[in-house]
C-alpha cells in the first residue's frame, strides 16, 4: 500500500533537514571533530541532504571571508604602525589565546550561516516569501499558468497570493481550481484561512468565505491540516469543509467539482445563501431573494453560460429572486448586458 504523508509531514522533514545540517556543521567547526563516518553516513541518507548541507558550507565560507576582513581592520587601523603586531602573529605568541578562540568562532559562524541561509533559502521559515498578488472583481474569471507549468483559474471576487518560488498560494478569499504539476521534492502548499491543503498529484477546487474553507477534489489526492494539527487525507470524488478547526469529509462527483470552470453550479439541498453567493461570485449579478427566501434550499443545476438576458431570466426563475447587472459594470460591459 502506498504511504500517504500529510502536509504536517512534509513540512516538518524538511524543517528537521535543514536543523541537523547546521547542527553538523557547528561540530565541524570543532578542531577536535572526529565523527567522519557518522556525518558521511548522515550525508548519504537522502540527496536533500547533501544538497542542504553543501549551500551551508558555502555559506560557511563566506562567513569566514567576511569574519577575516573584519578582523584585519580591527587588528591594523588606518592610524596603526607598520610595524604593529597583526592577529596571526598575535595569536602565534599565544597558542593558548588561539585556541580559546574556537568556540566564538564557531558561533559567530554558526549565526551568521543561519542569517545567510534565511536570506537565500529559508525566507518561508522567516515568513519572508516574496508574493505576487492577483485580484478578481465579481463576475471576473482568470487563469494563470505558472513557470512550473501548474496553473490556476481564479473564480470572480477573489484574491490569491502566489509565492516566488511558484510551489506556494494563499488563498485570502473567494475560490481557486488547482491543477498542479506534482514534484514530490518540492510539494505544492495552498493555504486557506486555517487549512493547509498539500498536492499529491492533483486538480483540486478551494473555496473560502470568510473563515469558512471547502475543498474538493478531481483528480488526485491532496493532504489536509489545520491550525489545530487536525488532518486527513482526500482523494477524487472527496470533499472536506473546515469548521471550527476541524474538517467533515463529504462525497462528490469528480465531473461536478469546479462546476464554475465549465459553466455550470450543481447543488444537492444548499441553503440558498450559499448558492446566491456562489451565483454572484462568478457572474457578478446581484440578486434580491423575496421574502423568507433566504430559509429556503436549493436542489438543481444552474448554467452560467449563454448570454447574459438568458442568464437573469434564468436565474430569476429558479431562485425565485430578483436578478440585475451590478451598476458598476463597465460601459462595454453594460452595453452588452441584454445579448
Amino acid at each position: 500500500m502506498r504511504r500517504r504523508y500529510s502536509a504536517k509531514d512534509m513540512l516538518m522533514d524538511r524543517t528537521r533537514v535543514e536543523q541537523e545540517a547546521l547542527e553538523w556543521l557547528v561540530r565541524l567547526g570543532d578542531p577536535r571533530f572526529e565523527n567522519w563516518e557518522s556525518l558521511t553516513s548522515w550525508l548519504a541518507m537522502s540527496p536533500e541532504h547533501a544538497d542542504v548541507f553543501n549551500t551551508l558550507q558555502l555559506a560557511e565560507a563566506e562567513a569566514l571571508d567576511h569574519l577575516q576582513s573584519v578582523e584585519t581592520e580591527a587588528v591594523l587601523p588606518a592610524n596603526s604602525s607598520p610595524d604593529a603586531p597583526t592577529l596571526d602573529e598575535a595569536a602565534n605568541d599565544n597558542p593558548v589565546a588561539d585556541r580559546r578562540l574556537w568556540p566564538f568562532v564557531a558561533c559567530a559562524v554558526a549565526i551568521a550561516c543561519i542569517g545567510l541561509w534565511l536570506q537565500t533559502h529559508g525566507k518561508e521559515a522567516a515568513g519572508e516569501i516574496a508574493w505576487q498578488e492577483y485580484r478578481t472583481a465579481s463576475g471576473g474569471l482568470k487563469e494563470l499558468q505558472l513557470a512550473d507549468g501548474s496553473k490556476l483559474a481564479l473564480n470572480g471576487d477573489t484574491f490569491v497570493r502566489i509565492a516566488a518560488n511558484g510551489r506556494e498560494a494563499t488563498l485570502d478569499t473567494g475560490e481557486a481550481f488547482f491543477t498542479v504539476r506534482h514534484d514530490p521534492e518540492h510539494p505544492f502548499v495552498v493555504r486557506a484561512g486555517g487549512a493547509l491543503i498539500t498536492d499529491v498529484g492533483t486538480r483540486f477546487n478551494v473555496t473560502r468565505d470568510g473563515d469558512g474553507v471547502t475543498i474538493a477534489v478531481e483528480h488526485g489526492e491532496v493532504a489536509l491540516t489545520t491550525n489545530g494539527q487536525d488532518h486527513m487525507n482526500l482523494i477524487a470524488g472527496q470533499g472536506a469543509t473546515l469548521t471550527g478547526g476541524h474538517f467533515s469529509k463529504f462525497r462528490i462527483a469528480s465531473d461536478d467539482v469546479a462546476g464554475w470552470t465549465k459553466g455550470r453550479l450543481q447543488y444537492d439541498s444548499a441553503p440558498l445563501t450559499r448558492v446566491i453567493a456562489d451565483v454572484t461570485r462568478t457572474t457578478g449579478l446581484r440578486i434580491k431573494t423575496r421574502a423568507g427566501g433566504d430559509q429556503r434550499r436549493f436542489t438543481g443545476t444552474i448554467r452560467t453560460d449563454g448570454s447574459r438576458k438568458a442568464l437573469r431570466e434564468r436565474i430569476a426563475i429558479l431562485l425565485d429572486a430578483e436578478v440585475e447587472e451590478p451598476i458598476d459594470r463597465g460601459a462595454g460591459q453594460a452595453a452588452n448586458a441584454d445579448n
